[in-house]
């Protein structure tokens, strides 16, 4: 029975490589990752150019190599469900910095929401777990950076980032009015939030912080609406 079982998972560990995807490079048009494609193995850099937009499947897995990014200047759609998430997380193994990040520039789709603050189009990280991410070459990374960016960013885990769980680099004063983020946890992270903006202010709402340096680091306004347990550090400058 024991030898049985064995050769059982033999099989299965054999028909998951035979059915992962690999890849790397542009994505130059609109693409999906579909659930009958995962795992995807990310074995170059990947870039999401203007005008196009990476749509990923709920359920669906993406398994980034050693050092590895996902830059988005287009759109990058990831919203899982309660029931099935999103996981970006190591090829390699399970350590903080197994992989780079996934970094949104200035030129990204920003998230649209309705009058009502209901979510319509745009970037979205929602539902989606992200873990073990944060080193590019030689260099601390932060797992997911924002720089100039609006993304919707909900309903997700993330952990154990070698450098920041998310990272904010907005300094245009006017770009946004507010930013929100809502029922997202953070832990083993260095700084669960990392906010460096100029902007009115950033909401947290609903989230939870646990083993990490510090739970949100800004130098920036910041208003903490049940979010626990937390530690906030001000930055000096």
């Amino acid at each position: 029975m024991k030898k049985l079982i064995f050769i059982q998972l033999m099989i299965l560990s054999v028909l998951a490589d035979i059915q992962a995807t690999e890849v790397s490079g542009l994505i130059s048009s609109n693409t999906n990752w579909t659930i009958s494609g995962s795992p995807y193995i990310v074995t170059g850099n990947i870039l999401i150019t203007v005008g196009a937009t990476l749509t990923i499947e709920p359920g669906v897995r993406v398994q980034l190599n050693v050092s590895k990014t996902i830059q988005v200047n287009g759109a990058l759609v990831a919203r899982g469900t309660e029931a099935d998430s999103i996981v970006f997380t190591s090829n390699t193994g399970f350590i903080p910095g197994a992989w780079g990040n996934i970094y949104f520039t200035g030129s990204s789709t920003d998230a649209i929401f309705d009058a009502n603050g209901n979510y319509l189009s745009g970037s979205a990280i929602e539902y989606c777990v992200l873990e073990y991410g944060g080193r590019i070459e030689d260099n601390d990374a932060d797992m997911l950076l924002i720089e100039e960016a609006c993304p919707l960013i909900q309903h997700s885990s993330f952990k154990n980032a070698k450098n920041d769980g998310i990272h904010f680099q907005i300094y245009s004063g006017n770009t946004y009015d507010k930013y929100s983020l809502k029922d997202n946890f953070f832990t083993g992270c260095k700084h669960g939030i990392d906010i460096h903006a100029l902007i009115d202010s950033v909401f947290v709402t609903n989230s939870r912080f646990t083993h990490n340096e510090c739970g949100i680091y800004s130098s920036g306004y910041i208003i903490v609406i049940r979010a626990k347990p937390l530690f906030i550090q001000r930055s000096s400058d």
